[in-house]
């Protein structure tokens, strides 16, 4: 029972796409910040607002042109089959 998933489409964003931009947001202004912070010792909330927002932007602008993502599932059956024919075809 061969079962095929698309999890992903190309040119649509999802729910999770959404949250993992934000998180990516979050990380980048994070990074910025401790960056500015160690080499000027001054915290600039704009800047680093921008380089979160250019961050978030960046992941979801991949996320939209990237291919479809497609996961196949396969039966304990096919998969034992798929291993014998390996394991012979490798001898």
């Amino acid at each position: 029972m061969n079962q095929v998933e698309i999890t992903s489409k190309r040119f649509w964003l999802n729910s999770k796409d959404f949250l993992r931009g934000l998180f990516v947001a979050i990380l980048t202004g994070g990074g910025y910040a401790a960056q500015v912070a160690f080499d000027t010792g001054e915290v600039h909330i704009k800047k680093i607002a921008f380089a979160g927002l250019a961050g978030g932007i960046g992941y979801l602008v991949k996320n939209f042109f990237q291919p479809a993502q497609v996961k196949q599932t396969l039966s304990p059956e096919e998969l034992s089959a798929m291993r014998t024919t390996t394991n012979s075809a490798a001898k």
